[in-house]
């Protein structure tokens, strides 16, 4: 199994790359080691391909939010606890909107993290540049545990499956037959 992190420096500005291509070294504990350094303002988009082993992508936004576009083919196998996308560290204020939106098929989806919700509900107007966007495919779990005052799930027309664990809702959660999406709020 191989991993791969994203996060800034700590004065933030460098994008900062960790690898750890065996997690089943050092008693299975990660421990990745920086493999490369970008000055933060000249990134753009960010595209990362999974191998054939067990993937995981940690973005990792203690010291600032990265806020670009990231693609994650997380690649085989795509079943089981495979390829894992994990979307972590509390930037330094809440994260006013975090939208998942299921993919065509259960392998992929998109998920945004939205600093000052001017994306919407659901992620459905244009932003400000300043969110994380996730493109992804060939994931099994995907986790965050980012501190979002809204948390929207975009269902696709299929049947869905969806299964929120060890979060801080507020409220009870239900997603009623006939809605498409539906809007978490949490205190996560």
């Amino acid at each position: 199994p191989n991993l791969v992190e994203l996060r800034r420096s700590a004065n933030g500005t460098n994008l900062e790359i960790y690898l750890d291509s065996n997690l089943t070294d050092n008693g299975g504990v990660p421990n990745p080691v920086l493999n490369s350094t970008y000055v933060y303002s000249s990134v753009g988009a960010i595209n990362i391909t999974g191998s054939d082993d067990a993937d995981q992508l940690k973005i990792d936004n203690a010291n600032g939010l990265i806020a670009r576009t990231v693609s994650f083919n997380g690649g085989l196998p795509t079943t089981g606890s495979g390829d894992s996308l994990l979307l972590t560290g509390n930037p330094g204020s809440t994260i006013s909107r975090e939208t998942y939106i299921v993919g065509a098929t259960k392998d992929a989806g998109t998920w945004v993290v939205d600093p000052d919700g001017s994306r919407g509900a659901g992620a459905s107007s244009a932003g400000n540049s300043d969110e994380l966007i996730v493109n992804f495919t060939g994931l099994e779990p995907v986790a965050s545990d980012l501190p979002a005052t809204n948390f929207d799930v975009i269902l696709s027309a299929a049947n869905d499956n969806l299964s929120i664990e060890n979060g801080l809702l507020t409220s009870p959660f239900t997603v009623p037959k006939d809605r498409k999406s539906t809007r978490l709020n949490s205190s996560h």
